[in-house]
C-alpha cells in the first residue's frame, strides 16, 4: 500500500514540474512575441533552450541553433559570439566534445576580431576541459595556460583560480601531485578570498584527492570532511556523493572495508537521487573491487556489469579497463574460465590503447613550462613591494611625483623585459619540444628499421631453405626418375627397389619441409587464428604416436607412453597436434635403431607438462645455445640419413608461447635429449 502511495506521488510530482515547465516555455514564447529588441529575442530564445537542455536535448538544440541564427541574421557579432559560447557548452555537457571544440573555435575568431578579452579567457578555459577529455594533454594546457594569462592581464581572480584547479588536474591525472597540490593550494587562496563556498568545497576534495593518492591518508580525510561541511550547507548532492566515493577510497586502502562500504552506499543513494551516470559508474566501479577483495564473487561481477553499463554511455574508457579488470578476476575465481578469458582479453586490448597516449611525455613540458609561472609569480610579489613602498611616502609631493615617475619607468621596463623573457621561454619550450618530438620520431625509425631488417633475415632464410634444403629432394627425385626411365631396363629389380625407396623418402622429407614452411609462414604473417577450447591432453598424445608410428616402426624404434589420468588443457589444438608431431618427429629421426623415446604427461599444482625423452645421438652445448634462434639454424643430418632444417623446432617455440607454456631441452652428446613443454592448468 505505502509503496503505491508512494509511486502515486512521485507521478503527481513529475505532472507538476513537468507542467510548470510547459507553461514557462509557452509564457516565454509570447513575451518572444511582443518584444522588439533583438537582444530581448535573443536572450528569450537561449532561455527556451536551457529550459529543454535536460529534458529534451533535440528541442534544446533547435533553440541554440535559432539563437545562432538569429545573431547571423541581425549581423550582431556580440550576441553570435555569446550564441556559439552557449551551443559549446550544450555539445559539451552532451559529452560531444569535437562539436564542441568547432563552436568554441568559431566564437574565438569572434571575440579576438572585437577584443573580447573576457569572453577570450573564458573560452580557451573551456577548450582546456574539451580536450582534457579527449585525452590531449599537451592542447589542453596549452589553452589553459593562455585562458590563465589573459585573466592575469585583465584581473579576472575567479578564472585565475579555476585555470590553477584545470591544470592541477591535469598534474593530478599525470600523477605528479606535488605540483597539483601546489595549484590546487593557488587556487583554494583566491577562492577564500573571493568567499565563493562551492569552489572552495571543489578545492578541499581535489586537495584531499592528492594527498590521498600521495600516501598521505589522513590528510585527505580531513581535507574530504572540510568539504562535507560547505557541501551539506550548499545541498550539493553530486560534490556530496563525490566526496563519499573518495573517502570509502582512502578506507579501502586502509584495509577498513567496512567503512569503505558504508561511504559508498551514501554516494550510491545521492547518485542514483541526482541520476548522474558518472558518479554512479564509479560507485559500482568500487563497489565491484571491494566485493571483489572480501570474495563475494556474485556480488563483484553484479556490480561491474552495472559501472560498465553507465561506463559505456558515458565514454569512460578508465572505469571500463578497472571494470574489465574486476569480472576477469572474478569469473576466474568462480571458474568460469571462459569469460574469464574474454574480460582478460578485453581489458588487455582496452589497456594498451588508453598506454599508447604516453602521458609520462607530456610530464616535461609540464614542469618546465610550470617554470614560466614561477617567474610571474615573483613578478607579481615585485609588483605588490612597489606599491607599498609608493603607500609609505603619500606626504612627500616631489618624492610621490619621482616615485610614480620611475614606478611608470621600472613598470614598463619590467613589462618589456618580461615581455620579451616570456616570447624567449615560450620559443624555448617549444624547441625544446619539437626536439623531444624529433628524438621520438628517430627512436621509431630505428624500430623500425630494425623491424624491416628482421623481416628481410626472416625472407632470406626462408629463400635459403627453398633455395638449399628444397632443392635437394626435388634433385634426387628428378634424377632417379630419370635414370630410371632411361635405363630401367639394364637395372635388377633390387637396384630399382633401392631408386624407388630414395624417390619415395625425398617426397616424404620435401611433403614435411613444405608443411613446416607454409605453417611458419603463416605465423609469421599472423594468419593463424588462435583458438583455445578444452583439450584432453592424453589423447592428442596418442593420436600423433599413433599417426608416427610407422616412422618409428621404419627405424626399429620404440615409443613407450607414461601418460596421467584425466588430463584436460585449455589449449589450440591445431597448435599442440603440431608441436607433438615435431617433437616426436625429431626424437625418432635423432634416435639410433632399436632405440626408444619416452612420452609423458605430469599435473602438479601449478600445471601441466608434457616430456619427449630419447636416448638418440644428443645437442651439443652450442647447438643449445642458438636452438630457437632462426639466424644460425643448419641442416642437420638425422640417424637414418634424414634432412632437417629446424624450422619445426622454431614452431614449436613459438606456438607453445601463443598457449601461455614455457619449452625447454636438456640434452647431452651421445645420451639423448629431452623436450619438455608446459602449459597452464586448467
Amino acid at each position: 500500500m505505502k509503496k503505491t502511495i508512494f509511486l502515486i506521488l512521485c507521478i503527481s510530482y513529475s505532472l507538476v514540474i513537468f507542467s510548470q515547465k510547459k507553461d514557462a516555455v509557452t509564457t516565454l514564447k509570447k513575451i518572444y512575441d511582443s518584444e522588439i529588441s533583438d537582444s530581448s529575442k535573443f536572450v528569450i530564445t537561449t532561455k527556451i533552450a536551457k529550459l529543454f537542455e535536460k529534458t529534451n536535448k533535440d528541442s534544446a538544440r533547435f533553440y541554440f541553433q535559432k539563437a545562432l541564427n538569429f545573431s547571423i541574421e541581425k549581423n550582431n557579432k556580440d550576441l553570435e559570439c555569446d550564441a556559439l559560447i552557449n551551443l559549446g557548452l550544450f555539445e559539451f555537457h552532451s559529452r560531444l566534445y569535437v562539436n564542441s571544440i568547432t563552436h568554441f573555435k568559431e566564437s574565438l575568431k569572434i571575440c579576438e576580431k572585437h577584443i573580447n578579452k573576457d569572453n577570450e579567457a573564458r573560452i580557451y578555459y573551456y577548450l582546456g576541459y574539451c580536450y582534457m577529455y579527449l585525452y590531449d594533454e599537451n592542447n589542453s594546457f596549452e589553452n589553459f595556460i593562455k585562458s590563465l594569462s589573459i585573466s592575469k592581464a585583465i584581473s579576472n581572480k575567479s578564472r585565475i583560480a579555476d585555470n590553477f584547479r584545470a591544470i592541477g588536474t591535469l598534474f593530478y591525472d599525470q600523477e605528479n601531485y606535488e605540483f597539483a597540490s601546489k595549484y590546487f593550494k593557488d587556487a583554494l587562496a583566491i577562492n577564500l578570498e573571493l568567499k565563493d563556498s562551492s569552489k572552495i568545497a571543489n578545492n578541499y576534495i581535489d586537495l584531499g584527492n592528492a594527498l590521498s593518492e600521495a600516501g598521505n591518508l589522513k590528510k585527505g580525510l580531513e581535507y574530504y570532511e572540510k568539504s562535507i561541511e560547505i557541501l551539506k550547507k550548499l545541498n550539493d548532492n553530486i560534490g556530496l556523493g563525490i566526496n563519499y566515493n573518495n573517502i570509502s577510497d582512502s578506507y579501502k586502502e586502509l584495509k577498513d572495508y567496512k567503512k569503505a562500504n558504508s561511504f559508498l552506499s551514501k554516494a550510491l543513494t545521492l547518485a542514483e537521487k541526482e541520476k548522474d551516470k558518472r558518479l554512479l559508474s564509479v560507485v559500482y566501479l568500487n563497489k565491484a573491487a571491494i566485493e571483489n577483495i572480501l570474495n563475494h564473487k556474485k556480488l563483484a561481477i553484479k556490480y561491474a556489469l552495472i559501472s560498465i553499463k553507465y561506463a559505456n554511455e558515458i565514454k569512460a574508457l578508465k572505469f571500463l579497463v578497472e571494470d574489465y579488470k574486476t569480472l576477469s578476476k572474478a569469473y576466474k575465481a568462480i571458474g568460469n574460465l571462459k569469460k574469464a578469458f574474454y574480460y582478460n582479453e578485453k581489458y588487455s586490448s582496452l589497456n594498451d590503447s588508453l598506454d599508447k597516449f604516453d602521458r609520462h611525455k607530456t610530464a616535461l613540458l609540464f614542469k618546465s613550462l610550470s617554470e614560466l609561472e614561477k617567474t610571474n609569480l615573483k613578478v607579481d610579489k615585485l609588483a605588490l613591494e612597489n606599491t607599498r613602498v609608493k603607500a609609505k611616502n603619500k606626504n612627500e609631493k616631489k618624492f610621490i611625483y619621482g616615485l610614480i615617475i620611475a614606478m611608470a619607468v621600472f613598470a614598463f621596463l619590467l613589462i618589456l623585459i618580461n615581455g620579451q623573457y616570456s616570447k624567449k621561454q615560450e620559443a624555448y619550450n617549444l624547441l625544446e619540444y619539437q626536439n623531444f618530438k624529433i628524438n621520438e620520431m628517430h627512436d621509431e625509425i630505428e624500430k623500425q628499421k630494425n623491424y624491416l631488417e628482421n623481416l628481410n633475415n626472416t625472407k632470406d632464410k626462408f629463400f635459403s631453405i627453398i633455395a638449399h634444403d628444397l632443392k635437394n629432394p626435388f634433385n634426387s627425385i628428378k634424377g632417379f626418375t630419370e635414370l630410371l626411365l632411361e635405363n630401367g631396363d639394364s637395372y635388377t629389380e633390387e637396384r630399382k627397389k633401392k631408386f624407388l625407396k630414395i624417390i619415395a623418402s625425398s617426397t616424404t622429407k620435401a611433403s614435411e619441409l613444405l608443411n613446416n614452411l607454409l605453417i611458419w609462414a603463416n605465423s609469421q604473417s599472423g594468419k593463424i587464428q588462435f583458438n583455445p577450447e578444452k583439450l584432453d591432453l592424453n589423447k592428442q598424445i596418442v593420436n600423433v604416436c599413433t599417426f608416427l608410428g610407422a616412422q618409428a616402426l621404419s627405424k626399429e624404434v620404440e615409443i613407450k607412453t607414461n601418460l596421467g589420468s584425466d588430463i584436460f588443457v585449455f589449449a589450440d589444438k591445431n597448435m599442440i597436434n603440431t608441436v607433438l608431431r615435431n617433437l616426436i618427429s625429431n626424437a625418432i629421426k635423432f634416435t639410433n635403431k632399436n632405440g626408444l623415446i619416452e612420452v609423458t604427461s605430469k599435473e602438479n599444482e601449478h600445471e601441466i607438462s608434457v616430456e619427449v625423452k630419447d636416448n638418440g645421438v644428443g645437442i651439443s652445448k652450442e647447438e643449445l645455445e642458438n636452438l630457437f634462434s632462426l639466424d644460425s639454424k643448419q641442416t642437420h643430418v638425422g640417424t637414418a640419413n634424414e634432412q632437417g632444417t629446424g624450422l619445426g623446432l622454431l614452431l614449436c617455440n613459438e606456438f607453445i608461447k601463443k598457449n601461455k607454456g614455457e619449452l625447454t631441452v636438456t640434452s647431452e652428446i651421445n645420451k639423448g635429449s629431452i623436450f619438455k613443454f608446459t602449459l597452464p592448468k586448467l
